[in-house]
């Protein structure tokens, strides 16, 4: 019999074979198509490319046989590679999602984690993330059910990627959402949940988790605590984002000045463009207002007002009455992001400790090296913090210090920057 045919080679993965001899049984024997027929050969179009048509075969089956798991892991499994991979119709997508979370469970075989986990990653790309929705969506998967295997493969470029497990990624959905949508006390939890569970962070999720614990904590009324924490995370990580949060916590505490050198630094990090930055801009504004510097505040404004015209954003009237009040009839700066620059410059190196010595060792690969101060301490330098392409073993430098971490050694550490020779 051709059907006995179809599926004895659709069992051994022939799937090529084994369509014909479906095509002729449907025509010739198809009283003898049970449920495992039908699976099977549902399978065996989609292996061949023919999505659609095993998609009908799948609910036609669901429909007859609705309580055929095989068949409804099948189902899901197809509606996922050729109606949630390549949804376009937000729609589409949310009730394709549905009917597979309400039909499938949580395990191996079917595309319910899948499924989830691609709607999580739907919002979040959205440009108006909605958090409930996302938090309704997280609610769907069982933790204790999640893999914590990753997947590794080789891009275009020939590097070798990872990524992050299905537990990993939950836990990242899971407390931006807690975290969007003001749940502190349950987003400090799962935090220190998610850092004692994983065993390898990808994405550097442990530092981006940890900022969330930090600012929750300040949020629930403990923000000595945070600021702790916080300056434990920028040894680790100088990204712009861990300053930003630090100038937060000290204009709180109405320390206007930390939280100007706070904002200098996020300022003046590589980490992030300047659009994104706007708020710090604004907040640094304040900041400089409270502190009786007018002058300085307005560059800050006339900053972000060129900012949003060069992203075609509308005009913020806000804005530009301050910007109009401080002016005072005079004409507007020019030069601002230079002469910020600067200014931000300035701040930073006030607030960090200076010094001298002489260059220890150069690296191999001559990026980076050891300074030894007149103090008998090593210091580690990069070598774009050189300010001049002359330097070698023995030159004598000068140059101001800043707190680091040593990742390889796992300690705290100390680094030079500015550093100019000076002989």
């Amino acid at each position: 019999m051709n059907l006995n045919q179809a599926i004895e080679l659709a069992k051994s993965n022939r799937y090529q074979e084994a369509l014909p001899y479906f095509k002729e049984a449907y025509e010739h024997e198809l009283e003898s198509f049970n449920e495992w027929a039908w699976y099977f050969y549902s399978k065996t179009l989609a292996k061949m490319g023919r999505m659609d048509d095993a998609i009908k075969v799948n609910r036609f089956l669901f429909d007859k046989k609705p309580d055929f798991d095989a068949n409804k892991n099948l189902y899901s499994w197809n509606l996922y590679k050729h109606k949630i991979k390549e949804a376009e119709d937000e729609e589409k997508l949310f009730s394709t999602a549905n009917f597979i979370i309400n039909n499938t469970r949580q395990e191996r075989y079917s595309a319910y984690e899948r499924t989830v986990l691609e709607v999580l990653k739907h919002l979040k790309n959205k440009p108006n993330t909605n958090y409930n929705q996302m938090l309704y969506w997280t609610e769907k998967l069982d933790p204790r059910l999640l893999s914590q295997d990753t997947f590794s493969f080789t891009d275009d470029n020939g590097r070798k990627r990872e990524l992050a497990s299905s537990l990993e990624s939950w836990y990242q959905y899971r407390i931006k959402a807690l975290f969007e949508t003001k749940r502190y006390e349950e987003c400090v939890q799962l935090t220190q949940e998610a850092l004692s569970t994983i065993k390898t962070f990808h994405y550097n999720n442990d530092i981006w988790f940890r900022i969330k614990e930090a600012v929750s904590i300040a949020q629930l009324g403990n923000v000595d605590n945070a600021l702790h924490k916080l300056k434990t995370i920028v040894l680790e990580k100088q990204h712009w984002t861990v300053y930003q949060e630090l100038f937060h916590l000290y204009k709180q505490k109405e320390d206007f000045k930390k939280a100007l050198e706070m904002g200098a630094f996020a300022l003046l990090e590589r980490s992030g463009e300047f659009k994104h930055k706007i708020k710090l801009l604004l907040h640094m504004g304040d900041v400089l207002e409270k502190l009786e510097n007018p002058k300085q505040a307005l560059l800050h404004y006339c900053f972000v007002s060129e900012l949003r015209s060069e992203n075609n954003w509308p005009i913020n009237k806000r804005i530009e009455n301050r910007i109009s009040m401080l002016l005072g009839g005079k004409s507007a700066p020019k030069d601002i992001k230079p002469e910020l620059i600067k200014i931000w410059k300035q701040i930073k190196l006030e607030s960090l400790p200076k010094g001298t010595g002489r260059v220890k060792k150069i690296l191999p690969k001559g990026n980076a090296g050891f300074i030894v101060s007149e103090e008998e301490e090593d210091l580690f330098f990069h070598l774009k913090n050189v300010k001049q392409k002359n330097i070698k073993v023995n030159s004598k430098v000068r140059f101001h210090i800043i707190n680091s971490y040593d990742q390889k050694k796992q300690k705290k550490s100390k680094e030079a920057v500015e550093i100019y020779i000076i002989q």
